[in-house]
């Protein structure tokens, strides 16, 4: 049916807008939506409409930044059937824009800037976003529009593949879905304008990619165009699971989910372990008035698939990339995109309700019509051979020698010499017209210098000729051992094996155990600190750039792991899958983005040895690192060295590595390139990647008999494979015999049980599987039940266990077990307050199913919403008291009041119901979570979870566990509501505790201190002897399983500053706000806490990042909305339930913003030794954390020597005055930067600073550090970053130190500036190390030692800025980052 047409105009209302009224005007012809639509759409639906525009942006305030365009091209994409629907549910938290009725159809499109008063854009621009289906659309906010500077390539290409879509596609295949090579994907609609490309990303990744489309020809377009490897018509097969197992007979590793219903039925039977679904749309539903139910979701438990739904806008900062990516393949012809063209508007809703009717062959385009130095990369004509003659005698009285060079080296470092430098390097520039040198072995002709003899081999500076005369012979080594290649000395025996040496052991310390990460490893550096790395027993990690490099790397140098560099879209992803627990040691190589990427995976007090950043030698400014304020987090030390410094440890270097060398440990590779006519395309080579391993030019060649005895053995045994709900009769006690010896040469433990543990799992054990292998294998009738129990070993055939152990693991419902699948076993390290039947439960495989459900899943935050289904069972009542102890608001259901009671009254849920008395579990959960739920612990499955979905919010987490409302039913429920994990970006991951048990230790640590302390209950209900087993384990999936408990307590008022919401940008001061609750004077029962009276509550810088919602983990947490803010402060204690302190005591460390506070973390605590003369306040200052950081930077970090040169930042503040006096106490010359007048005049004539400015007032830091330390800084103490940091790099003296304690003018930006000039840490050989204060504690003694006589004798001034009462405490936070201070920020809540 063609559209109907009307007519209509579009004028502006512009306050003093005469001259507007004779702007030019055009025709606007637009498609309207004619109303809201259920079913399928018709193009009845929309109507064309014709109105005029004026070709000018309104002035005024209201269209300030809006920009006039000229549509060229629009986007007909599926999204946009779901955005005409006024479902409220499908609406509520949606990220895209609606249609609505009598308004223009809004989708993505290409256009052109006709006028702009907007200052990034301007007339004549070619730009892409969502745009309006008509002639000319006014774009009041231009923030979703990308500029389009690549018109190379079809400018249609930015609807599509340059895109929305070829974003949705990089983003959901290599960001969600982390593809590998060789792995099997699956892509549903994947002739669409999103699918297509998919697939072709994959077969570039070397994956086996099949896809599906609705046609023939489409098939066709599909296997012979696009490259699939395999592709079916789905209306063809009916059957969809066996079409499936058809082109997937091993299963699939990834898909990619454009369709829903039915075929995300048959792809979840089909998915391998660990398989990744990206959900991008759900194209089939759309339609649907209600959504199709999908039944096999249990199957991402028992594959332990992650299923996660996403938006494209949440990657649109990826696009850059994204560009790097995609146009070199588009251009070389790797990628190919098919778009199906229709011309004009009026053909526009035909287009776009062919789209869902699959009529498109190709992308849907709707087409409005509009017929002497060497700077950057060097080069190989950079260099040239010249032949000249040279005397082979000494000048008379020369002390050098004449050298006949043999081989050259190629080093990385030369790049920086052929550039003419403004400032001294560490190694001097080339000289245009002179001989390139570098490093090489010779063969001495003369020698005037009485070390060296003719005939002596040595390695050294030479130059790139065949003779050379060489008089700085204090560069030159003699080589003793000719026993291993001679061209060794230009690598492994020579400077870059010297390199590696002293920066991996003398610059990082390495440790056995250790994580490493080297970046450039296939080099000549790089290849051996890798060797030297697992030779100490490190786990070792490599990147290089080509496939070929990294299999050296992995199966010739031993590296643990290696990747292609080139193949990571995602730096940071790549590090993160190789080190998911953080690297110790990093050598440096590359620098740029790849250190960005490193510096958030360091570990706590990593090191990186900065050696070299080949990635910026041929760029004419650095890239900026943004990642510095990780230096702090981590307290990672980062020190540039350079390998002259170390030459004195060349004699030890031969001793460990010549013994490696012969004894095979150590293997070295080389690329020889034979003659001086082949060195500068050598050269160039290594710059561009092309050498493999080092550049070298080559110039001028008892067994045992065992009896056994026997012993009954009761054993409960399953009778025959059970369908619906299990019976007591099910199984059936059986007595048997077994030998209490162990079969000969067994490496089995046998072993009698103690407790044996009922979980809800072992329901679909009794059940006969037709389909694929599950994550536990199916009961056998006839034979005893399995499970999780305690048992202790009666003998052992496993060195790991011995006679008389207790253990936990799987073994059988029986007395006695032999086991001998014994990797599944844990020994248990008793602990005397802790019942052996806990490890069935809290700390066997509930517990650790708890831990990793809710901490590596779903990566919980403070403040955040978490509902836990069939809470009151053995993981439940754990997964609530954690999230309790994350700060999280938490609800739990289960099926009984008894159960709720013991979860709100005993466990500390928030609140919880009885599932079986709501009616309606979408209200229930509204009525719980008004805002939505963050995290979903999934226990149960069906009618919950298809609830529980419609509630999710933005980016939730769901935890699928378990299933338990499915497993006794012969179909699964179906579930309608997946679209929410589209529409909410929720991550829904299937998980099976196996996959977790390396994280045993760890989840250990963590629960047992909880448990001594009380913070954690666990309520068992426990049955006697195996004949009560059966009815136990039916009484579990019937929820008969109860149990019970209590608590008591006198109440004060007490005002809190709250933290309302996260901060992004500049603090404000209604950002917080102050509420007043009570609280009870008496510590909780059990408590090994303190309740303390606060006094004096402290203002600092790093209070700042605790404001911001972090996605990586910091050395301390953030603050949670709703929760009062915590810092450091001083207290009087009220009751103790900690013997170190008493009623009484004056402590300071962290606590709450408010007058009372239950301090539990009593380890962050100091007890206050009074002194009369020394006010209580100082506690918050000079003797608490920042007097120990100032102290810790100074001493510790920076080791100053008398006259040496300081440079403190920030040096008004509560730490930089203290290290300013501490440095002039120890002789050094000192100055301080502040930003105001009275700041600067504290410094000089208080403090004692030799001098002191207002950076304010300076327009160039550089040439004002340069007035202040001509000579160079020693010792700069960081309080600020970003310019001033990259200032202080240049000034930095020989062998300097940085000791990297704030960062605090990044603190309000969202994305840190960039640093340019860490390459001063190589040419200045400087450290810069970040740390905490609180890794030195253990020196606080040692501090109040030495600072207390020198307060008390005036030696030390300290000033603070007191505030009165905690409503004034918001304005002097908000205060200390606008720099209102003097001194010390402290707030007063309470004199004493």
């Amino acid at each position: 049916m063609a559209a109907a047409v009307n007519t209509s105009s579009t004028d502006y209302k512009v306050a003093g807008g005469d001259d507007y009224d004779h702007v030019e005007q055009a025709r606007n012809q637009q498609v309207l939506a004619r109303d809201y639509i259920c079913a399928v759409p018709e193009e009845s639906d929309m109507y064309l409409n014709t109105s005029t525009i004026k070709l000018k942006v309104p002035a005024g305030e209201e269209f300030k930044g809006s920009v006039l365009l000229k549509n060229l091209y629009l986007s007909c994409d599926p999204y946009m059937r779901g955005v005409k629907h006024s479902d409220n549910a499908t609406t509520k938290q949606d990220r895209v824009v609606f249609f609505s009725p009598d308004s223009p159809v809004v989708g993505y499109g290409v256009s052109k800037v006709v006028d702009s008063q907007h200052p990034e854009f301007k007339a004549g621009d070619l730009v892409w976003g969502i745009t309006k289906w008509e002639e000319y659309t006014l774009i009041t906010d231009m923030q979703s529009f990308f500029k389009i500077n690549h018109a190379d390539v079809p400018l249609s290409y930015y609807t599509g593949l340059l895109g929305m879509p070829g974003m949705t596609a990089y983003a959901g295949f290599y960001e969600v879905c982390n593809p590998k090579k060789g792995e099997y994907v699956y892509v549903s609609s994947a002739f669409g304008a999103v699918g297509q490309i998919v697939g072709q990303f994959a077969k570039l990744m070397g994956c086996y990619v099949v896809g599906s489309a609705g046609s023939q020809e489409k098939v066709d377009i599909l296997k012979n165009k696009f490259g699939f490897d395999e592709a079916f018509n789905y209306k063809e097969e009916p059957d969809l699971d066996a079409a499936l197992k058809r082109y997937f007979p091993e299963g699939i590793d990834i898909y990619f989910e454009n369709v829903g219903g039915k075929m995300l039925d048959a792809v979840l039977l089909n998915m391998r372990l660990h398989g990744r679904i990206a959900v991008c749309g759900m194209i089939s539903q759309y339609n649907n008035e209600q959504h199709e139910g999908v039944t096999n979701l249990m199957h991402l438990i028992y594959k332990r698939v992650r299923m996660e739904g996403f938006f494209v806008f949440d990657f649109y900062h990826l696009y850059p990339k994204f560009l790097d990516l995609v146009l070199p393949y588009i251009r070389e012809g790797k990628i190919a995109y098919v778009e199906d063209i229709v011309e004009g508007l009026e053909k526009g809703p035909a287009s776009l309700v062919g789209l869902f009717n699959g009529r498109n062959a190709g992308k849907a385009v709707v087409a409005v019509i509009f017929k002497d130095y060497v700077t950057g990369f060097p080069k190989e004509s950079d260099m040239e051979l010249r032949t000249s003659t040279a005397k082979l005698k000494l000048p008379q009285g020369w002390t050098g020698l004449v050298v006949k060079n043999l081989y050259l080296s190629c080093d990385p470092y030369m790049r920086g010499r052929m550039t003419k430098h403004e400032r001294p390097s560490y190694v001097q520039s080339f000289n245009p017209g002179q001989t390139v040198t570098g490093y090489g072995v010779a063969k001495v002709l003369e020698s005037g210098d009485p070390k060296f003899k003719p005939g002596d081999l040595v390695w050294g500076h030479t130059g790139w000729e065949e003779y050379s005369v060489i008089t700085a012979t204090e560069s030159l080594f003699k080589i003793h051992h000719t026993d291993v290649p001679l061209s060794y000395y230009t690598g492994l025996l020579g400077m870059p094996g010297m390199t590696a040496y002293a920066g991996f052991f003398e610059v990082c310390s390495p440790k056995k155990g250790e994580t490493v990460y080297i970046s450039a490893a296939s080099g000549a550096v790089g290849q051996l600190v890798g060797q030297f790395a697992k030779l100490t027993g490190c786990y070792v990690v490599g990147s290089a750039g080509s496939k070929e490099k990294v299999d050296l790397l992995k199966n010739k140098f031993g590296f643990d792991e290696a990747f292609n560099y080139k193949d990571e879209p995602d730096l940071d992803a790549a590090l993160r899958r190789y080190f998911p627990d953080g690297i110790d040691i990093y050598f440096e190589n590359v620098g740029g983005k790849m250190l960005d990427a490193v510096l958030p995976n360091m570990r706590l007090k990593g090191r990186i040895a900065v050696c070299g950043m080949i990635s910026q030698y041929n760029l004419e400014k650095p890239e900026g690192i943004h990642n510095l304020m990780s230096l702090i987090v981590k307290q990672v030390r980062m020190e540039g060295f350079l390998v002259f410094s170390y030459y004195h440890l060349y004699g030890k270097f031969l001793e460990t590595v010549l013994p490696a060398i012969k004894e095979g440990k150590i293997t070295y590779v080389e690329d020889v390139v034979e003659g001086l006519e082949n060195a500068h395309a050598a050269l160039i080579g290594l710059f561009a990647g092309r050498n493999v391993g080092k550049q070298v030019v080559v110039v001028s060649r008892d067994k045992q008999v065992r009896m056994a005895s026997e012993m009954s053995n009761k054993q409960v045994i399953l009778k025959d494979y059970v369908t619906g709900f299990p019976k007591e009769s099910d199984m059936e006690l059986r007595t048997s015999t077994i030998s209490l010896k162990l079969p000969q040469g067994s490496t089995g433990v046998l072993v009698k049980n103690l407790y044996l543990s009922c979980d809800p799992y072992m329901r679909g054990r009794m059940t006969k599987r037709e389909f694929t292998a599950s994550y536990f294998d199916t009961f056998h009738p006839g034979s005893p039940i399995t499970g999780h129990g305690v048992a202790k070993v009666l003998e052992s055939g496993d060195p790991k266990f011995e006679q008389g152990d207790f253990v936990w693991g799987h073994t059988g419902w029986e007395e006695y077990s032999l086991i001998t699948a014994t990797q599944s076993l844990f020994k248990i390290h008793q602990h005397p307050n802790i019942p052996l039947s806990y490890y069935t439960g809290i700390l066997g495989m509930p517990g650790i199913t708890a831990f990793v459900g809710l901490y590596e899943i779903c990566s919980p935050k403070k403040g955040e919403t978490v509902y836990v289904s069939a809470a009151s069972g053995a993981v439940g009542q754990l997964v609530g008291q954690f999230a309790k102890l994350m700060g999280c608001y938490v609800v739990g259901s289960a099926g009984s009041k008894e159960k709720v009671d013991l979860l709100k009254n005993t466990l500390g849920f928030d609140e919880a119901f009885n599932y079986k008395e709501e009616s309606n579990l979408d209200v229930a959960l509204k009525r719980y979570f008004p805002e939505g739920i963050d995290i979903y612990f999934e226990n149960v499955g069906g009618k919950m979870l298809d609830a529980v979905l419609l509630n999710m919010r933005s980016h939730g987490r769901i935890a699928v566990c378990g299933m338990i409302s499915q497993y006794n039913l012969e179909k699964s429920e179906g579930v309608h509501n997946l679209m929410s994990l589209v529409t909410k970006e929720v991550w829904m991951q299937g998980f099976t505790v196996f996959s977790y048990y390396h994280l045993y230790g760890k989840f250990l640590e963590m629960v047992i201190p909880h448990i001594k302390e009380g913070k954690v209950t666990y309520v068992e209900d426990v049955v006697e002897g195996l004949e009560s087993a059966p009815s136990a384990l039916v009484g579990l999936f019937a929820g008969r399983n109860q149990v019970a408990m209590a608590c008591e307590c006198q109440v004060m008022s007490n005002t809190q500053v709250i933290l309302k919401d996260y901060v992004t940008g500049f603090p404000k001061e209604s950002d917080m706000e102050l509420r007043t609750s009570t609280t009870s004077l008496k510590l909780p029962q059990g408590s090994t806490g303190v309740l303390v009276k606060n006094l004096y509550l402290s203002c600092d810088p790093y209070m700042r990042g605790r404001m911001t919602k972090r996605e990586t983990a910091s050395y301390v947490d953030t603050f949670h909305p709703g929760s009062p803010i915590t810092g450091f402060g001083v207290a009087r204690v009220l009751e103790s339930g900690d013997p170190k302190f008493e009623q009484g005591d004056f402590i300071w460390g962290i606590t709450g913003w408010e007058e009372y506070s239950l301090i539990t973390a009593t380890q962050s605590l100091f007890k206050i030794h009074q002194d009369p003369s020394i006010p209580l306040s100082y506690y918050t200052g000079i003797l608490g954390m920042p007097g120990i950081t100032a102290f810790a930077g100074l001493y510790e970090i920076c080791s100053p020597k008398k006259g040496e040169t300081v440079y403190v930042s920030a040096a008004s503040g509560a730490v930089g005055q203290l290290v300013g006096q501490f440095a002039k106490l120890m002789g050094c010359y000192v100055v301080g930067s502040a930003g105001s007048k009275e700041r600067v005049d504290l410094l000089k004539n208080t403090f004692g600073f030799d001098e002191a400015f207002n950076y304010k007032e300076e327009s160039n830091l550089d040439a004002a550090l340069k007035r202040c330390f001509p000579e160079g800084i020693d010792i700069y103490y960081e309080n600020v970053g970003g310019k001033m940091l990259d200032a202080v790099l240049l000034n930095m003296r020989s062998r300097g130190r940085i000791a990297v304690c704030g960062m605090i003018s990044q603190y309000n930006l969202e994305k840190p500036e960039g640093v340019h000039n860490l390459t001063s840490l190589i040419a200045k050989e400087v450290r810069m190390q970040g740390f905490v204060a609180f890794s030195y504690y253990h020196l606080y003694g040692k501090f109040l030692e030495m600072v207390l006589p020198h307060i008390k004798e005036g030696k030390v001034t300290y000033v603070e800025d007191m505030v009165e009462g905690l409503e004034s405490a918001p304005s002097a936070l908000v205060g200390l980052f606008a720099g209102r201070n003097v001194g010390k920020q402290v707030v007063v809540v309470s004199q004493e």
